[in-house]
């Protein structure tokens, strides 16, 4: 792959190059301090579950005149090497190289070469590239995007590291998983689309197909995970109620990030009735959180 070329803007200390057109001057000068901020105030002030997170994206994304799609070069950080297309509005861009820091440090002692991973809620990529790499090329990467617009995201950033070597081969899915087989409406709304269950905002819905983890591995031959990575934006319990003999009988480790308290017990129950221990990675205060576990 070649690096970008010598115009480039250098962010987030240097561990993330973009290209220079692809940033004006106002968001240059709103994205040059902005990164000098520490990562984990970064992290507090505007992506923490907290009043006011949400009023400071807005306002630096109107600072910056809006978001951008742009394709940054990470030099750092567990995509280091890799292009990796996304807004500037977005956690990857606006955390770089500290994205999910903790989840990163662990998952480099839960994925081992060879491995068999599915990245349920795989969104457009970030954790399918970087355990492509720690899976190496004997290994297998199972993605399952629903969302019809991250999941052509996904494909283009899969497509932009093509060439890069001892990657593990990746199979994506459009396809959402679930405690049971069929259609399920579907809200698509950027990175936190996600499936719907009530409320009025199902008329603004698509039609998404939903296949369980025991369906794909049993009925459609795809490979059994030794490691699940799960983000589904609240529905990890009906994901896991629909792998009921994958759990049984594989018992592969289970990393899954759950957004309210009804996730975390469903996630807990579903997980306890196949024998498994579930412990937080980090506080448990705090929305969206997660929990990692692990056959008895």
């Amino acid at each position: 792959m070649q690096n970008l070329s010598e115009a480039t803007v250098k962010l987030d200390g240097g561990a993330m190059w973009g290209p220079q057109d692809a940033f004006g001057l106002r968001q240059r000068a709103v994205l040059l301090p902005y990164f000098t901020l520490p990562a984990s105030l970064r992290q507090a002030l505007f992506f923490n579950e907290r009043p006011w997170s949400l009023p400071l994206q807005m306002a630096l994304s109107r600072a910056m005149a809006g978001a951008r799609t742009v394709a940054v070069e990470f030099r750092q950080g567990p995509l280091a090497g890799f292009r990796f297309e996304c807004q500037t509005s977005e956690k990857f861009f606006l955390l770089g190289r500290h994205y999910e820091r903790e989840n990163w440090e662990l998952l480099l002692s839960l994925a081992h070469r060879g491995d068999i991973i599915y990245d349920v809620g795989a969104n457009i990529g970030f954790w399918v590239l970087a355990l492509a790499r720690l899976a190496g090329k004997e290994g297998h990467i199972v993605a399952l995007e629903p969302a019809p617009q991250n999941f052509e995201r996904l494909q283009r950033n899969i497509f932009l590291n093509h060439s890069q070597p001892d990657l593990a081969p990746i199979t994506s899915l459009a396809v959402a998983a679930g405690e049971e087989a069929g259609v399920m409406p579907f809200l698509e709304h950027g990175t936190g689309s996600r499936v719907w269950r009530d409320g009025a905002a199902r008329q603004h819905c698509i039609q998404v197909a939903m296949k369980t983890l025991d369906q794909l591995v049993y009925a459609e031959s795809h490979p059994a995970p030794a490691l699940v990575l799960m983000d589904v934006e609240g529905y990890a319990g009906g994901v896991l109620r629909g792998a009921s003999r994958l759990l049984a009988e594989k018992r592969p480790v289970v990393m899954a990030e759950v957004h309210h308290p009804e996730e975390r017990e469903q996630v807990q129950e579903a997980l306890a009735k196949q024998g498994y221990r579930t412990s937080a990675i980090h506080s448990e205060r705090l929305f969206p959180h997660h929990l990692l576990s692990r056959p008895a």
